[in-house]
């Protein structure tokens, strides 16, 4: 739903380029960072974590529908937005990972 919410908003394949990459950074970094446990670790981090990520869809999309006045301003604004939910992603995916693959293998890299 996110990606459909991010094409939709992409006027330009530039603006989506930038958003995709923008997503994929942030994702990239608290995924490596939730892997290797540089998150908290608290009983209320996961559920506040699925949370966010389940906000975030919901804002993405209306998000993706609004105009906005000033393009440019505008598309600076979503590639650090989509970049913020790309950390919100990650840190989601990065629970499921560590729990399907052990830190300690030799080839984890």
């Amino acid at each position: 739903m996110f990606v459909v919410c991010l094409v939709i908003g992409a006027q330009t394949l530039r603006a989506l380029l930038l958003r995709a990459t923008g997503f994929t950074v942030g994702h990239s970094v608290t995924l490596s960072l939730g892997f290797f446990g540089f998150v908290p670790s608290g009983v209320w981090f996961v559920p506040a974590v699925e949370t966010g990520i389940a906000l975030s869809i919901i804002f993405a999309a209306a998000a993706a529908f609004k105009s906005f006045k000033d393009r440019a301003r505008s598309e600076f604004a979503m590639v650090l937005l989509t970049t913020l939910i790309g950390l919100l992603h990650g840190l989601g995916f990065s629970f499921v990972l560590h729990k399907i693959l052990q830190v300690t293998s030799p080839n984890i890299w």
